[in-house]
């Protein structure tokens, strides 16, 4: 790389948020509410690293808490020689609410792929595609958690939404997977 080359740095980023059906929480633009794009913003000099402007971004547009987030796409900014870092988040279960002026709502990536950062959001999702399923299972799979029993319903690659056939999760718990990808119900954190 030349040194005459300025250093391209982080400068805003967005968080996806998928439900079990596949749909990815979306926030408008405030002058359009039918330009739909993902949770995220500019990075402020409050924040400490991009992850923590992602969760406040997050936080501030739906009002909900990002509880763990693993970065899965670094691509241009819409700032020339800035970047815009994606984070994939596991979000505690508050429905969403709308907090800033738009629309929210759990939208197709194709209407996310049709707003101002098509662009971004179409070589974001080509990432996302391209990485391995978060457990070798198939959608249908039958799985036992405990003494309950159900089937894998929607796989991501960093969430596994199973539908229980004999009962719902106690409250306050969450279901989860280990390293060996054996499915439990543990106690929220």
């Amino acid at each position: 790389m030349s040194t005459d080359e300025p250093e391209q740095k982080i400068g805003a980023t967005c968080i996806v948020v998928e439900n079990p059906n596949g749909l990815v929480l979306a926030v408008s633009r405030k002058d359009d509410p039918r330009d739909f794009g993902l949770p995220g913003g500019k990075l402020e000099p409050s924040d400490p690293s991009p992850e923590a402007c992602a969760r406040r971004e997050l936080l501030e547009e739906t009002g909900i808490y990002a509880k763990k987030l693993r970065s899965v796409f670094v691509g241009p900014a819409r700032t020339p020689g800035r970047l815009c870092e994606a984070f994939y988040g596991l979000t505690t279960p508050e429905r969403p609410q709308l907090i800033e002026p738009g629309a929210i709502g759990w939208v197709s990536w194709d209407v996310l792929f049709e707003g101002s950062f098509g662009d971004y959001n179409r070589n974001l999702k080509a990432a996302l595609d391209a990485m391995p399923p978060c457990v070798p299972f198939a959608l249908g799979t039958k799985v036992s958690i405990g003494a309950r029993h159900g089937e894998i319903r929607h796989v991501t690659p960093h969430q596994v939404f199973v539908t229980l056939t004999d009962s719902d999760v106690p409250r306050g718990c969450r279901l989860d997977y280990d390293e060996a990808h054996r499915l439990q119900i543990r106690k929220e954190d």
